[in-house]
């Protein structure tokens, strides 16, 4: 699948970690260098299917979110990270 952003500024790729990846189903991912108080995580099947979707309000910056998605079959997955019209895409890898 193809997004095409419309007046969205990229977050550095530095910004933001995930982890533990691969993971069972359970990530955090580190907002160290991303500011903003809401995020919006989707996580996208290889097929572009979206299978989870997750909002986390009150962020002050430098805040780990935590996401839980068990029930989500082994696979590999595209995450889209959404904070205050700054975005991060990445992969995680889900190992059941």
């Amino acid at each position: 699948f193809a997004i095409t952003p419309v007046g969205v500024k990229e977050v550095k790729a530095k910004s933001v970690a995930i982890y533990p990846n691969p993971n069972k189903g359970s990530f955090k991912i580190d907002l160290a260098n991303v500011e903003g108080k809401e995020a919006i995580v989707r996580l996208y099947s290889t097929t572009g299917q979206k299978v989870y979707e997750g909002s986390y309000h009150g962020l002050n910056g430098g805040q780990v979110v935590e996401v839980e998605t068990e029930g989500l079959p082994t696979g590999m997955y595209l995450l889209n990270l959404e904070v205050e019209g700054q975005r991060f895409v990445g992969k995680v890898s889900i190992q059941q």
